[in-house]
């Protein structure tokens, strides 16, 4: 139940509420008028009743009327003390006594509507005044009061509050402040708290904070009622979280405690044959109020394998292959005159690693690879064909581009004329027969007339029919 009606009470009202205001606001408390000032339940106060029995006279004084107190509070309850036998040990309401009576057990300490007494019997008591105090912690403070009455018996209402100290007002009635101290906190809460009373836990709030644990109030909030209001401030420790970067088969990952709200920087993760894409959840920019692991995405590299002619011609595209994993290489494109294309190695010399064609190839490193076309020359059958002279040879098996030398043929009669079809200077790429070509020499002949008449000289092809002259 809140409080709020009964601090039109209290003096200065207004501006008690102003100050209330603008102190909230000057703590941080700017959503304060949000919430009302609740009454702290289950306080338990110290009471006293006071009685001063008149002296004496000829129909006496004191009373033999036992009596009790009942305070009804302002939530419509109400509470009724011990009750106080009159002149039995310790002779209370003697005449002429000024007795000072604990009411036991403790009673509420909360806002007070009336408080009333009652003698209960016949018998007359003649009292100069009455009162009742309350226990302030520290002293006792008179809060309700009667007169002088004779009566026989009877229930009497107190005047109350009987002076300025009231359970209702500030005199008593302390506000108790609980702030929840951190930047951007919620608002505060507020009690009403009486001073003095027993001051239950429960009416002290629980507060919680992201990310961190209260650790208590300071000041420490007091087991009763404090003397003046009262601002208590909330303690809180920093809690540490366990985060890890996981870099699901790189490296780089790391898991460590860090204190709730610091700065994440996630760290730089690498993998062998793969490119990093995220983080699986997204990291936020400071640390959350759990334990938490973020798990490295990756997208796996292609890499090339790239074929070169080594000497031959033709074209081939690059093979993509995904590190780690392996396919069969694409079947040979290129061609060389004079050789056989003989499978591919990871070197130009064939020293490397071989792979035959449309091989199996992987599993792929991380990096382009070259493989290098090989070749085995071609043989062909060179045959030079003397044609009807000597010194021809062949067919000889003869390496493809090895340099040809014809040999010298002879031909009784002819002059060598040169090849057909010409002799290339390398051995080209077929089977190949080159002819001698001949030209028929010519001769003459002399006739000797040994003294007879000159016959002239005759000239003619080789191995022709030479006539008479």
């Amino acid at each position: 139940m809140t409080k709020t009606k009964y601090r039109i009470r209290r003096p200065l009202s207004i501006f008690m509420a102003f100050a209330v205001v603008m102190a909230s606001l000057a703590m941080g408390f700017g959503r304060l008028g949000a919430h009302a000032v609740t009454q702290a339940v289950g306080q338990m106060g110290s009471y006293r009743f006071r009685v001063k029995t008149a002296g004496q006279d000829c129909e006496g004084t004191g009373t033999a009327n036992s009596l009790y107190v009942t305070i009804n509070y302002t939530d419509s309850t109400s509470a009724q003390s011990n009750t106080i036998p009159g002149e039995s040990s310790p002779n209370y309401f003697e005449a002429d006594n000024t007795d000072t009576i604990d009411l036991s057990p403790q009673m509420p300490a909360k806002p007070i509507s009336s408080i009333t007494f009652t003698s209960s019997g016949g018998d007359r008591w003649k009292v100069d005044w009455t009162a009742l105090d309350y226990w302030d912690g520290s002293a006792w403070q008179q809060i309700a009061s009667t007169g002088s009455f004779d009566s026989g018996g009877g229930t009497w209402t107190m005047t109350y509050p009987s002076g300025s100290i009231s359970l209702n007002t500030s005199s008593l009635n302390k506000t108790l402040t609980f702030s929840y101290n951190y930047s951007g906190s919620p608002a505060a809460v507020q009690i009403y708290s009486e001073q003095g009373a027993t001051l239950p836990a429960s009416n002290i709030p629980t507060f919680t904070r992201t990310g961190y644990t209260f650790t208590g109030w300071s000041p420490s909030v007091p087991s009763t009622g404090p003397s003046a209001d009262t601002t208590y401030y909330a303690q809180w420790t920093v809690n540490y979280y366990t985060i890890t970067f996981d870099a699901n088969g790189g490296t780089g990952g790391w898991s460590q405690s860090l204190a709730y709200g610091s700065t994440l920087t996630p760290p730089t993760v690498t993998r062998t044959g793969y490119t990093f894409n995220s983080w699986s959840p997204t990291p936020p920019g400071t640390v959350p109020a759990s334990n938490a692991t973020y798990t490295a995405q990756w997208t796996v590299n292609t890499y090339y394998v790239i074929f070169n002619a080594n000497g031959g011609s033709g074209s081939m595209s690059n093979q993509g292959i995904s590190y780690g994993s392996s396919a069969n290489l694409t079947a040979n494109a290129f061609t060389r005159t004079g050789y056989t294309f003989n499978g591919w190695n990871t070197a130009a010399d064939g020293s490397g690693t071989a792979y035959a064609d449309e091989a199996n190839f992987g599993p792929m490193g991380a990096s382009n690879v070259t493989l290098y076309a090989q070749w085995s020359v071609n043989y062909y059958n060179l045959t030079y064909d003397a044609n009807g002279g000597a010194g021809g040879s062949g067919p000889t098996s003869t390496a493809y581009g090895t340099p040809l030398t014809p040999p010298t043929v002879t031909r009784t009669g002819y002059s060598f004329s040169g090849w057909q079809p010409a002799v290339p200077s390398t051995m080209p790429a077929a089977d190949s027969t080159y002819t001698a070509q001949w030209t028929i020499n010519q001769y003459t002949v002399s006739f000797e007339s040994n003294g007879g008449s000159s016959v002239a000289s005759i000239t003619q092809n080789y191995n022709t029919q030479v006539s008479q002259p």
